[in-house]
């Protein structure tokens, strides 16, 4: 027992160093880290500063942006439908989501499931990245979708884009018939307890 108490305290020591050296190479002003194995949390440590130029310092509580990682969920999500037998890769969104709607009958009666999922529907990369950030919410977008004009037919070519995972949380929804945020709940969070 004392010699794997002994591993763990050099491993944890390691992370911990390679994660504050990467912090302060790469400027974050702070981070929180959590490490699990099996059942048991092997590291949960606050490094840096909430912001830059402060001292108000990070604790595992902070409540971070998550960026890209609603993506990452969102997919593993649909997965998991997909692995269940409720969903195929290759669905058309149309056949789901009967009240979807895009700027032409071509991409709005073709594009599948694992297009949303790859950035391969058409839009234009970035394509309305910010409208939540002017108030719109997501069925406000999931209605404006309608009037983007795609500039390529789905899975013709690859093009950032955050706003088509709306449409991907809509399937989910339809498919499930709940809430995104309790699919990513019940499917990614609660397994974890």
């Amino acid at each position: 027992a004392d010699a794997t108490a002994t591993t763990d305290s050099i491993l944890r020591r390691k992370i911990l160093d390679y994660t504050e050296k990467s912090r302060r190479e790469w400027r974050i002003p702070g981070l929180s880290l959590a490490v699990v194995r099996g059942d048991s949390t092997i590291i949960l440590e606050a490094l840096g500063v909430k912001q830059t130029g402060t001292s108000d310092a990070v604790d595992p509580s902070t409540i971070f942006h998550i960026g890209s990682m609603s993506k990452a969920f969102t997919a593993a999500v649909i997965a998991s439908i997909v692995d269940q037998g409720l969903l195929s890769w290759d669905d058309k969104v149309k056949d789901i989501l009967p009240d979807f709607s895009w700027y032409c009958d071509s991409v709005e009666q073709n594009l599948k499931v694992k297009e949303l999922l790859t950035h391969g529907t058409g839009w234009v990369a970035q394509g309305g990245t910010y409208l939540p950030n002017l108030g719109y919410t997501r069925d406000d977008i999931y209605r404006l979708i309608r009037y983007f004009e795609p500039y390529y037919q789905p899975g013709e070519k690859f093009a950032y884009n955050n706003v088509t995972f709306i449409i991907a949380a809509k399937v989910i929804e339809k498919v499930t018939g709940i809430s995104w945020e309790e699919n990513v709940k019940n499917r990614i969070f609660s397994p974890l307890q």
